[in-house]
């Protein structure tokens, strides 16, 4: 993974999912890395991706904020990359349709 380093985690009582960014041609991508971590026999911190069905509500609500996070860096890394001068250089050449009333319609 890029930088060696997540760009955020979200955790609710040992389950936690790590937010990585990694950057390829068309911009960034994020990836999710899933892990509950447990106290062993020996009282030493250990990570694990396996998970009880006790676990599942919770990670489906993690899962939920790491997708909003994720969402809002694509969301800012667009706004960044848009042109200055507000358009959109893909559109060059293209015919723009002009805007339709989206007012009501009566038959006659």
């Amino acid at each position: 993974m890029s930088d060696n380093k997540p760009i955020e985690t979200v955790s609710d009582r040992g389950t936690s999912i790590s937010i990585w960014r990694n950057e390829g041609e068309k911009g960034p991508r994020y990836a999710f890395q899933v892990s509950r971590s447990y106290k062993d026999d020996n009282d030493q911190w250990q990570h694990t991706n396996t998970f009880y069905e006790d676990d599942m509500l919770r990670l489906g609500r993690l899962a939920g904020k790491a997708y909003d996070i994720a969402r809002e860096h694509r969301r800012e890394f667009a706004r960044s990359a848009e042109p200055a001068h507000g358009t959109d250089p893909r559109d060059e050449g293209r015919r723009r349709e002009p805007a339709r009333s989206r007012g009501r319609q009566y038959r006659r």
